[in-house]
């Protein structure tokens, strides 16, 4: 994907993360991959399509995607 639009998703990501989660997301970066990868971590996997079209991957530990559940789930 090109990279004029990954900044402007993850920013609009980040302010989505505080409104819904009432916290701060701490960004510690991206990458670019030419493949689909998982981890011993928890991976959510989102499709884009449209006028731009590819995958995004979240990865968190299991502790952080149980606070995030959590949080969601009240």
């Amino acid at each position: 994907m090109n990279d004029e639009y990954v900044d402007p998703f993850l920013s609009h990501a980040m302010q989505v993360w505080k409104k819904e989660l009432g916290c701060a997301l701490n960004f510690c970066g991206s990458e670019n991959v030419a493949h689909e990868m998982t981890t011993e971590d928890v991976t959510a996997f989102i499709r884009i399509s449209g006028h731009i079209e590819g995958h995004v991957l979240y990865g968190f530990n299991k502790d952080t995607a149980s606070a995030i559940v959590g949080k969601i789930l009240g």
